[in-house]
Order: structure tokens, then C-alpha cells, then sequence
């Protein structure tokens, strides 16, 4: 379903992505891990159209969309979150899913809607202000927009930032039975509890490059990966 090759991004004088080749299969859910400053979020940057790459070919479906405006990416079926929570702090939660959908094709309505609210348990939110949400409903909120829009592709850009290894077990339970069914994931996250229950391959990003690709066990027992992340990142799990 979405294809990369070659793909690179300079900014300055600095490769932040490197000659890039990566594939996301339908229904597949891939976690996309490495240490800060590795190229992650430019990635998914670049996937979703926030800017082109500076060379290389992005295809969704079979379609070049390396060019193509963010929201006209959105409309082909990509939808993505963001490391920052993005919802609208004075419009109702239900007011949050009325303006993802502003400008969509999808021909949800208020049952579906309300549909996503029961599926990330905000149904008894509907009329709260968003703002008012504690940080893993805002969350939640999140990937209910994300729902309501009916994508291909959906991109978590650490999902389960501010939560407690708790709520990061129930984000994880959210995204795998909810979320992830029907539909490609790439989820970028430090929290390796959450890896481990939602993606059952991983691909590894270091100073740009590709470090490594495959099933999640073998990735995360690889001497490489261990040796410029894991290491770090065991704190955060």
C-alpha cells in the first residue's frame, strides 16, 4: 500500500533521511522506532505531505503522492496524529470529529460518530469541551478522529507520550482491537509495550538510514539495534 524508495530530505547542509526504502503492506501494522533525532517524525512528514522530499519516490496505492499537498494526501486515505496532541480545546469532543471531517468524502454522519466515540470510550464525553479531557482522553480523542475518517493509512506519531505504563497498556489494547483492524499502521513510539502488543514487524531508524527491518522479536534481539537504542529507550517502556 505505501511504497518508498531512495527516499531522501536535506535540510541545510544536514541528510535527514537518507536514501530511504520502506513498504507498508494492507493491514499491516509497522512500529517505526529509534533514538531521538533519527529521522522519525521528517518521515512521517514527508509520508503525509507537510513537505516533499528533497529526491525519491513516495507511492500510496500505486499513486506518486511525493508532490501532492497534505490535504489532498488525506483525502486519498492517509491520516496521521501528532507527538503534540492537536485537538481543539474549546469546541466539544463532538465538535473535534465534525471539523476532521470538514472538506472529507467520508459520508459519516452522527451514528458514525457516535460509533467512534464507543470505540475509544468517549461516548459519554460527546458534549464536553475537549480541552477539558484529561491528557488519555485527549489521546483517545485522537484516534476517534482518526476512526471517523475511514483511512487506508493511519500514522501514530507517539501515541502514548505523557501516559502511565497503565493507560499505555490500554492505548495499546485501543489501537490493536480498535484501530489497527482493516487498515495499515505505522506507529512511531520510545514505549516498547506498546510495540511489542501492536506491531509485529519493526523498522529501525538511525541518523537517517535504515538500520533495520523485520519481525519485531529478531529486530529487537539485533546487536546494532540494542547498541544505539534499546538501551535508552528501556526507560521508557
Amino acid at each position: 500500500m505505501l511504497k518508498l524508495r531512495e527516499v531522501c530530505m536535506r535540510f541545510g547542509k544536514t541528510d535527514a533521511i537518507r536514501l530511504l526504502n520502506l513498504e507498508v503492506g494492507d493491514g499491516e501494522v509497522v512500529g517505526l522506532i529509534g533514538p531521538n533525532g533519527s529521522g522519525k517524525t521528517t518521515l512521517v512528514n514527508l509520508i503525509s505531505g507537510v513537505y516533499p522530499p528533497t529526491s525519491g519516490s513516495i507511492r500510496f496505492d500505486g499513486r506518486e503522492i511525493s508532490r501532492l499537498a497534505a490535504h489532498k494526501i488525506a483525502r486519498l486515505g492517509i491520516a496521521r496524529t501528532f507527538q503534540n496532541i492537536r485537538v481543539y480545546p474549546g469546541m466539544t469532543v463532538r465538535e473535534n470529529l465534525q471539523a476532521a471531517l470538514t472538506g472529507s468524502p467520508s459520508l459519516s454522519g452522527r451514528d458514525e460518530m457516535d460509533s467512534a466515540l464507543r470505540q475509544v470510550q468517549l461516548a459519554d464525553r460527546a458534549e464536553h469541551l475537549a480541552g477539558e479531557l484529561p491528557l488519555p482522553e485527549r489521546r483517545r480523542l485522537e484516534l476517534a478522529r482518526v476512526l471517523v475518517c475511514h483511512p487506508r493509512l493511519v500514522i501514530l506519531d507517539e501515541p502514548a507520550g505523557g501516559m502511565t505504563p497503565a493507560e499505555t497498556e490500554d492505548l495499546a489494547q485501543l489501537i490493536k482491537n480498535k484501530l489497527a483492524p482493516g487498515r495499515a499502521c505505522l506507529i512511531i513510539e520510545h514505549k516498547m509495550n506498546l510495540i511489542t502488543a501492536t506491531c509485529r514487524r519493526l523498522c529501525v531508524l538511525h541518523r537517517g538510514v535504515k538500520l533495520a527491518d523485520g519481525g519485531t522479536g529478531r529486530v529487537l534481539s539485533d546487536r546494532r539495534v540494542i547498541d544505539c537504542y534499546i538501551g535508552t529507550a528501556a526507560g521508557k517502556c
